[in-house]
């Protein structure tokens, strides 16, 4: 359900007693009935393209973008969002330097859950995610997006192409060099995902 409608207890409260209104007596509270219960209010927020681009998936990319665009669009919110997002990966991957067994024993999937959620807590305190009490946030904000598998993805000489991309379309816009349209959007995250495609 995290991964569907977020980590706030309350959005998640607030869902299960609609599943609880709306789904038949007897059906099991599955990943197929949560969907089908908790999609149809959802939003897609500037977060979701984020992950998508951090993940590489351009299909999912482009259907984040299709949706936001059929409402208003505040496009250097969601630039915002893609920085921000692509910092945080930057500073796990310099952390990877540094301390690669951590990142081995987070990725790795025979990693005892328990083992894997301390280290995820180092690794989120280091990069200035989670603080050292943030023991529970570990898996809604490390774990579940796979943000580790995510950073090591990319090169640093990646990142730097990345940044530059998005300094420039964040810069036309303002300046109204770029048009902040669907296909701008579409094309930037399209540059970065593919900048990226080869390691």
């Amino acid at each position: 359900m995290i991964e569907l409608v977020g980590s706030d207890t309350a959005s998640l409260y607030s869902e299960l007693q609609k599943i609880d209104v709306h789904l038949d007596p007897g059906k099991p509270v599955d990943h197929a009935a949560i969907a089908s219960v908790t999609g149809a209010t959802r939003q897609i927020n500037q977060f979701e393209l984020a992950q998508a681009v951090g993940k590489k998936d351009l299909v999912r990319t482009l259907e984040i973008i299709d949706s936001m665009y059929a409402g208003n669009v505040y496009a250097p919110l969601y630039i915002s969002a893609l920085t921000k997002h692509f910092w945080i990966l930057f500073k796990i991957r310099h952390y990877a330097a540094v301390y690669p067994d951590d990142i081995r024993l987070v990725t790795n999937n025979s990693t005892n859950y328990t083992i894997k959620n301390t280290t995820g807590l180092h690794i989120g305190v280091a990069t200035g995610l989670l603080t050292e009490k943030d023991l529970k946030k570990v898996y809604p904000v490390i774990l579940l997006p796979d943000i580790v598998q995510q950073s090591m993805s990319f090169t640093f000489s990646q990142y730097t192409t990345i940044f530059g991309m998005l300094k420039e379309y964040d810069t036309g816009i303002k300046t109204g060099r770029i048009d902040d349209s669907k296909i701008g959007l579409q094309l930037l995250c399209y540059s970065m995902i593919k900048s990226s495609a080869s390691r």
